[in-house]
């Protein structure tokens, strides 16, 4: 035990697994009076309020009869405030609807691209605690680590992926990563999207969608225990707090205290979040107020150097580089609210706003060069950092049908803004040199250079946005879309001198980003698709001799089909998209340290995924990709991958059987594999290498009544030794997970 948080962790959570199971007996033993019991409970809750280091990217050859239209009718859940989207309660693999591609919940083949769901039915099945153990298994999705799990930068088609957070734009959103207990789901398009959010690279968004109040008492816990000491813990409770439901609230918390399979490592990090909903003269105006902190004490873990010569060094599974104290510590805090009228027309009027905040500091060293091969030294940067950020954001919009030529079209009309600022940062740094690998004590906390250097970047953009889908006839449906722009970015030094002036970086001003799709039912469960989306991303390069390289630009097309199969219990998609990325930074031979917009980029692939449950008992999903990037036009690099970090094939598979009978009738069993083509990362003196390979991971589970459960997972079954991630020669040379096993205890009450 490191501390008394973790001997809370691991007590507390088991007490409420007990407390549950003893729920359950007298549930089953006298239903009525238990129901009439939860009705006070409900009755008598209040809500509460629940009471940095920016991640670099390392990766060296890349920045690294007529048949209707579908309508959104189909509501699974009985909670009648819930989204159609929900898929808590759904007790599905598929979602019934999402919100990414147009605002309000649209039937997924009303989405002319293509789009995954992690629904809360798998993160439960395969106990998800972070995105990283849930975007892991999106199809096309890659990971790039950072120094933590709530770092990581994800990658889709060659670039890295935009976040959301509640269908809200965030500008670096990979700095806001939160535990997955506070979430409904998890949607992913692929494909530049900036439609709804502005600027964003042809590789897709995420949006993190939290858990909404219900209108009825639930309460549910987690808590689990695995290798390295890993220990978690999860409680969610959400009822009406008065008896006609009007008000209803939500409070989740969670709390981590692990190993890791490398030495001297610990960390601790806790999430609570609380929300509350209220209906404001009447049933057809909502209210709502969200709060949620997390704190995170983490150990900087940043991977293996290689050798000074190119070469890999293969350390063993449990080396770590990097001294017992270095420490990343942030607290995120957020805040939402925002008001929702439906109106009798069936329109829908919104408008939500978000402030969050991170404030962060680190006290670390880690390598500044690769390993000596013949000393086995090599040199640290030492350093200590403050560093502060702030996001703030505004979305409204309007949504609704109008009837026109006796058909129903849709129209979404909308407004955003979106701002982000660092600082004041302020930070300090001190290179040590011919430090051996294996004997890191001449490094110590003492050596940096406290706070030397610091500064401010702002940024803001915001857009007006429109999305019309017409209804030409009942089987063909056109979508035209259409955003205009504003951004703004500037900077300035503000430590340890008096601040500098801001200097001005990209301005642009009405920047018009078009969409448009066609989607054809050919029948009842089967559409074809085919969209063209806009790319544009600023840049913050310069020119010679004082300027800004102008914006990346360029433009995807994606043809597809999407089917429902099994009374819609399964869905299947297939997909093929190119796109080019246009004006990439190009360094000016005339000018070291300035740019010229000369580079282009082109990818092309195709995906495919099935996910849901064909049989009873049976959940299933597989997600296969394959995908290129290449330079089309750069002086140097003609006809060369882009990204050689990312695998051109990827396979996800996952599939859960529940026995419906018999002597095993409570038991479920549960496997899955992802496999990966080979990878590299290459620099001047280097190329670091991954083969392919696989992944293996099984699953048992036990039903001990309706309310209680559990499961033992095992990853990576045949304990693979693998690189998760390829860096250069200092750092990000990262081992995935050796073999590892998770004991889950699971209950819940309604």
């Amino acid at each position: 035990m490191k501390d008394g948080k973790r001997t809370l962790l691991v007590l507390a959570a088991p007490i409420f697994i007990l407390w549950f199971s003893g729920i359950s007996v007298c549930a089953e033993k006298d239903e009525a009076k238990a129901a009439d019991t939860m009705t006070l409970i409900a009755q008598s809750t209040e809500a509460e309020p629940a009471k940095d280091k920016p991640t670099e990217t390392k990766k060296s050859t890349s920045d690294k009869g007529q048949v209707p239209v579908v309508p959104v009718t189909e509501v699974v859940v009985t909670d009648r405030r819930e989204s159609a989207a929900t898929t808590e309660g759904t007790k599905s693999y598929r979602s019934p609807a999402v919100t990414v591609g147009g605002k309000e919940p649209l039937n997924v083949r009303e989405v002319p691209n293509s789009v995954s769901v992690i629904t809360r039915q798998m993160m439960d099945d395969r106990n998800m605690v972070t995105p990283a153990d849930a975007l892991q298994q999106v199809t096309g999705v890659k990971m790039e680590l950072g120094s933590d799990v709530y770092s990581n930068n994800y990658y889709a088609r060659g670039y890295s992926m935009s976040q959301m957070q509640d269908g809200m734009p965030g500008m670096y959103g990979n700095y806001q990563q939160y535990d997955l207990a506070i979430y409904d789901r998890l949607e992913v398009v692929r494909g530049p999207f900036g439609l709804l959010q502005g600027s964003g690279n042809p590789s897709g968004t995420i949006n993190f969608v939290k858990k909404l109040p219900r209108d009825k008492f639930a309460i549910s816990a987690a808590a689990s225990g695995g290798s390295w000491d890993n220990y978690y813990g999860m409680f969610d409770v959400t009822g009406p707090l008065t008896k006609n439901k009007s008000i209803r609230a939500r409070l989740v918390m969670s709390g981590q205290d692990r190993d890791f399979f490398w030495d001297r490592d610990h960390e601790q990090n806790w999430t609570a979040y609380g929300i509350i909903e209220a209906d404001l003269f009447g049933p057809q105006t909502t209210f709502f107020l969200s709060l949620l902190q997390q704190e995170v004490d983490n150990p900087g873990y940043s991977g293996n150097p290689s050798y000074t010569t190119g070469p890999l060094i293969h350390f063993p599974w449990s080396f770590s580089p990097y001294p017992k104290w270095n420490k990343y510590i942030y607290r995120n805090q957020e805040v939402m609210s925002g008001v929702e009228h439906k109106f009798d027309s069936g329109w829908i009027a919104k408008v939500k706003v978000r402030h969050s905040e991170q404030h962060q500091h680190t006290h670390e060293a880690y390598p500044s060069t690769g390993v000596n091969p013949t000393t086995m030294t090599l040199s640290y940067i030492v350093r200590e950092g403050q560093y502060q950020y702030e996001w703030n954001a505004m979305d409204l919009y309007v949504y609704g049908p109008f009837d026109l030529f006796n058909r129903t079209h849709k129209l979404l009309l909308g407004w955003n803004y979106d701002s982000f600022s660092s600082g004041p940062n302020a930070n300090g740094s001190r290179r040590v040199n011919n430090i051996s690998i294996y004997d890191l004590g001449i490094l110590n906390d003492e050596q940096y250079a406290r706070k030397t250097n610091g500064g401010n970047s702002e940024y803001w953009q915001s857009g007006y946005y429109g999305k019309l889908q017409i209804q030409v006839f009942k089987p063909l449906t056109v979508v035209l879309g259409g955003r205009l722009s504003d951004y703004t970015s500037q900077s300035r030094s503000v430590y340890p001198s008096t601040p500098t002036a801001w200097k001005r970086g990209y301005r642009v001003h009405n920047e018009l980003t078009k969409y448009g799709a066609i989607i054809y039912d050919v029948h009842k469960n089967v559409s074809l698709y085919a969209s063209y989306s806009d790319i544009f991303v600023p840049q913050s390069s310069r020119t010679w001799p004082d300027g800004i390289l102008d914006p990346r630009v360029g433009e995807q097309y994606e043809i597809g089909s999407k089917g429902e199969f099994f009374d819609k219990k399964l869905n299947v998609y297939v997909a093929a998209f190119s796109s080019q990325d246009k004006n990439r930074a190009y360094e000016d031979p005339d000018h070291p340290n300035y740019y010229l917009p000369r580079g282009v980029v082109e990818t092309q692939g195709l995906e495919a995924e099935i996910v849901g449950s064909p049989l009873p008992g049976l959940d299933l999903f597989a997600g296969w990709t394959y995908a290129t990037t290449k330079y089309k036009k750069d002086d140097d690099y003609q006809g060369q991958d882009y990204n050689t970090w990312m695998p051109t094939q990827m396979l996800k598979l996952w599939g859960l059987y529940h026995f419906q009978g018999g002597l095993l009738k409570n038991f479920s069993l549960g496997g899955g594999a992802n496999a990966y083509s080979d990878a590299k990362t290459q620099g001047r003196n280097y190329i670091h290498k991954q083969p392919t390979y696989v992944l293996f991971n099984a699953q048992v589970g036990y039903k001990f009544s309706k309310n209680l459960s559990a499961t033992f997972s095992c990853n990576n079954l045949l304990n693979k030794k693998y690189y998760a991630d390829l860096g250069a020669y200092n750092v990000y040379n990262t081992y995935g997970e050796p073999r590892s096993f998770m004991l889950t205890l699971r209950a819940s009450f309604e």
